[in-house]
């Protein structure tokens, strides 16, 4: 999945620029095309709304300065990317049955999540290399069934909390639907250390530059057992893990 997720990180950190012609390569040439434009013009919504967002607004700690709009739209992206990780992991086959009414999930992760159905070759085959991922292919079978089938109008339904949708979406991820409130929540991350194999939790983000979805990202390990003092990166983790992280794909562009 590693090329796919690489490809996945380097269209939505150029959306909403990235030409309409490319994303409908993939695509039926009739009606869809409709709802790949919709999606586009929402996904350009969501990032003016990003760009200018605070720190302030959000209540983080920290969030790239106003002067840095790429940089919000990219740590934004990277949130988007776990979000997706978490959900392909949640999703089964039986999820499907319930209709993508109730299984599409919020803007966000939708739009991680249709970049990587631009190539079905690529969900094919893993599907059948990774058994985790059957739900996600039984979703994107159900999603492409739906095309044209009035899955556009789901993108102007705002739903709430009540809504079947939300709640299996928290129920699944432990993230609320709204993704501007998942950044509130989603405080840390879950690595383990590549020299002693402890479980360590770090910022996605810190002021210095340090934080897991950023460039500059480091953790001493944690682990008082073995005195381990370990400088955790992002290359420690490739060279022990591979791209068992999916967001490391994303980082490491």
């Amino acid at each position: 999945m590693l090329a796919q997720v690489a490809f996945i990180s380097h269209i939505l950190c150029d959306l909403p620029t990235w030409p309409l012609k490319r994303l409908l390569l993939h695509m039926p040439r009739s009606k869809p095309s409709v709802l790949a434009a919709k999606r586009l013009q929402r996904t350009a919504q969501l990032r003016q709304r990003v760009e200018n967002t605070s720190q302030e607004d959000l209540g983080i700690e920290y969030f790239p300065p106003p002067e840095e709009k790429e940089r919000r739209w990219s740590v934004f992206v990277g949130f988007a990317v776990e979000r997706f990780e978490r959900w392909c992991q949640a999703l089964q086959p039986a999820h499907s049955d319930r209709g993508i009414a109730v299984i599409m999930p919020p803007l966000d992760v939708m739009m991680v999540w249709h970049t990587y159905l631009l190539n079905p070759g690529w969900a094919t085959e893993d599907a059948l290399r990774v058994s985790a991922l059957k739900g996600l292919w039984k979703a994107g079978k159900a999603f492409a069934a739906a095309l044209g089938m009035g899955l556009g109008q789901l993108l102007d339904i705002i739903p709430t909390n009540e809504d079947n949708r939300v709640q299996d979406w928290v129920s699944m991820t432990a993230t609320p639907f709204d993704p501007f409130e998942s950044m509130t929540k989603l405080l840390e991350k879950t690595v383990i250390c590549p020299k002693c194999d402890s479980v360590n939790s770090t910022p996605f983000l810190c002021a210095d530059g340090t934080g897991f979805l950023q460039l500059k990202f480091t953790r001493v390990c944690n682990n008082p057992t073995d005195d381990c003092f370990f400088n955790i990166t992002h290359d420690a983790l490739i060279r022990k893990h591979g791209f068992g992280y999916i967001s490391l794909f994303y980082i490491s562009l």
